[in-house]
């Protein structure tokens, strides 16, 4: 009787470490420091889930700032995180600039509708409805409408509690229209793309590359720029940047917005083909956003095949699989476009078939944890795909895609939610990073630059943490 349970017990330690074998990170190098330093990272996740007062089986929103107080929580915050691959302006901005941003006196707010508007003078507004925002708090107090706005830009109770996935997207949609109109003025939205670069770097990151819908901005004279004088502009703020953070690297995705008409999609593509050649490296990307179920990529598939033909180095990265749905095929047509990463794919375990695909394509995946669970795509995150993706060979990456409306860093809070809850350890973590160099667009000296940069200081961080 002893030989048998003797040999079951060596049947099912083999067994358990074939699953850790199998994960995609286990051939990640992993020195001996580093495994010292796993295991106290290991012993303070166990902290965390032994403190009575935090459970991970309630909503993450209501603990959120418990987490944030832990030990976990602020070691993961002094590791360097390589690469965001999924931001989206505005919504990178920190609250604090936000607010102070609003102190300007071109800012203009209408109580009856909840949308900020930028203006010169208030022409055109103030007969309809919109007060000065300063004027507003001098007849009132200061801490009353700053607490109003602050209402507005986040992602309140009501909305997480939407009945459906599309009831709580049009919610979240109606923050952007709240703040979107000060931000496409020119001099807001220069100062708004530095504090996302000293968000980045505050939090551990060597470079972001930026979703950005390109809708025309608004000059510092008050007058509409064309999409090519926007283009300029924000070349103009990239090389501005590149001076000032020597060490942080930047890109732009050129992105259009599904609901709007085929004018807007070609508008949007032709303005990042020709800057291919205007200024190489400054938008590295197409992509679409909006409500996954609105519009399907199979709409667009002859005017992408189309512009991939046409123009040497356009490039996709899109939004797929953001969806309950398995009957959407989104992803599949992502995939079989070239888009070698894609936002999401929360429906990247809809079939074998489409993991071979993910797989055959060398598709890495951009993982949004805090946003896939606060949109209601996936409530409990023990569920989320990225806990499978790493089993079955498919590379993703780790982002927190619009942190100024869940209220937390740009990316250290969903580094730890992958440890609570996907029970990933240090190793895992650092095959996430370097995902984030591999499949980076950013041109090779920017990420040879960056990479460097984060060996030092992961370096660091291992010394520190063992």
């Amino acid at each position: 009787m002893e030989d048998i349970k003797s040999d079951f017990y060596s049947q099912l330690r083999s067994q358990l470490n074939a699953e850790v074998e199998c994960r995609s990170s286990s051939t990640t190098p992993f020195t001996e420091q580093e495994q010292h330093a796993n295991a106290v990272l290991l012993k303070l996740k166990e902290a965390v889930t032994a403190n009575p007062h935090i459970s991970t089986y309630e909503l993450i929103h209501e603990t959120k700032s418990l987490l944030e107080t832990t030990d976990l929580y602020k070691a993961i915050s002094d590791m360097p995180l390589g690469i965001v691959h999924h931001s989206h302006l505005p919504a990178s901005i920190s609250k604090e600039f936000f607010l102070e941003l609003t102190y300007e006196n071109n800012i203009y707010y209408n109580r009856s509708t909840g949308v900020l508007r930028c203006s010169k003078n208030g022409q055109g507004l103030i007969s309809n409805g919109y007060a000065q925002l300063n004027e507003l708090r001098r007849m009132e107090t200061s801490e009353a409408v700053d607490g109003e706005l602050m209402q507005l830009l986040s992602f309140n109770m009501k909305m997480f509690k939407g009945c459906c996935t599309s009831e709580i997207f049009s919610d979240f949609n109606s923050i952007f229209d709240f703040m979107y109109d000060i931000l496409i003025y020119e001099p807001h939205f220069a100062r708004a793309l530095e504090n996302i670069v000293q968000n980045c770097l505050r939090d551990g990151y060597q470079g972001v590359e930026t979703r950005h819908v390109l809708r025309s901005f608004v000059k510092a004279d008050y007058t509409k720029a064309t999409l090519d004088e926007e283009v300029e502009f924000l070349a103009k703020q990239k090389a501005y940047l590149a001076e000032k953070y020597p060490d942080f690297q930047l890109n732009f995705i050129a992105t259009s917005v599904k609901r709007l008409d085929r004018d807007h999609f070609i508008s949007i593509a032709d303005v990042y083909a020709k800057s291919l050649t205007l200024y190489p490296g400054l938008i590295t990307a197409y992509d679409m956003v909006d409500f996954e179920e609105l519009r399907m990529l199979d709409e667009f598939i002859d005017d992408i095949i189309e512009y991939k033909h046409k123009y040497k180095g356009f490039n996709i990265l899109l939004h797929a699989g953001e969806t309950y749905s398995y009957s959407n095929n989104n992803i599949v047509i992502a995939a079989m476009l070239g888009s070698k990463r894609i936002g999401h794919g929360m429906t990247s375990l809809r079939s074998p078939a489409t993991l071979d695909l993910l797989k055959k394509h060398d598709v890495c995946i951009e993982v949004n944890p805090l946003s896939n669970y606060m949109l209601g795509y996936c409530r409990d995150l023990r569920w989320h795909p990225a806990k499978q993706l790493i089993n079955y060979g498919v590379p993703f990456t780790i982002n927190s895609d619009d942190n100024l409306f869940w209220g937390v860093e740009i990316g250290s809070f969903d580094f730890m939610l992958a440890v609570l809850y996907w029970d990933f350890d240090l190793r895992d973590l650092k095959w996430v990073i370097h995902n984030s160099f591999k499949y980076s667009s950013i041109n090779k000296a920017g990420l040879k630059k960056a990479q460097r940069l984060f060996d030092a200081k992961w370096t660091e961080f291992i010394d520190k943490l063992s």
